[in-house]
């Protein structure tokens, strides 16, 4: 889940995309969303992840948001992703 939050007198628009890298895109969703957001009430944003079953136990990597709104564009800070055995 990721909070974005307005510093603005006005309500923000915009698009987050999930980047992360090649060959893990299937298991994120949504890749792309959009939002809207004021400066008394932030946009609780959520990205699933879904791992299948041929999934190898030890695979780690990494996803991040990417926010753009306005003509402008903000990242989060990446997040680590791990897959473990049951």
């Amino acid at each position: 889940m990721v909070s974005v939050t307005s510093q603005l007198a006005s309500e923000v628009h915009g698009e987050a995309q999930l980047v992360s890298p090649f060959g893990t895109w299937a298991m994120l969703s949504p890749p792309a969303q959009g939002f809207s957001a004021t400066p008394a009430e932030p946009a609780m944003l959520r990205f699933g992840l879904t791992v299948p079953p041929t999934a190898r136990p030890g695979a780690r990597w990494w996803a991040l948001v990417k926010v753009m709104y306005f003509g402008r564009v903000r990242y989060s800070t990446s997040i680590p992703v791990n897959i473990v055995a049951d």
